[in-house]
């Protein structure tokens, strides 16, 4: 099954105003812990980690790459829990999979 483009920008929508409780409840209701589409499983994830619920964020970032491996914002968010870990050397490793993954010039850096 498809995800909904407008469904997703919605979600995106309020997770940029930090609507964390709009932005879970269209993904419960579209069931996104359940998902196969890595932007889905971003804005999960992304959900989860605003949320506090880190390893429930981790899972699906980790589900989303496993799903589509050149994934860039899927690679950067990865680096970033790792940087907030603490965990450097791993940080670096996902900053770099991301970097030479994609073209250059691409607006995530």
């Amino acid at each position: 099954m498809e995800t909904d483009p407008l469904y997703l920008s919605d979600v995106n929508e309020y997770l940029a105003r930090r609507d964390v409780v709009g932005a879970s409840h269209l993904l419960a209701k579209h069931d996104a812990v359940r998902s196969r589409n890595p932007d889905e499983l971003l804005a999960f994830s992304s959900a989860m980690r605003l949320r506090g619920r880190h390893p429930e964020a981790i899972e699906a970032i980790e589900r989303a790459i496993k799903y589509c491996p050149q994934h860039v914002g899927a690679l950067v968010e990865r680096a970033r829990y790792a940087a907030c870990s603490g965990d450097w050397e791993i940080a670096h490793g996902w900053y770099m999979r991301a970097w030479n993954d994609q073209p250059r010039g691409e607006p995530w850096m």
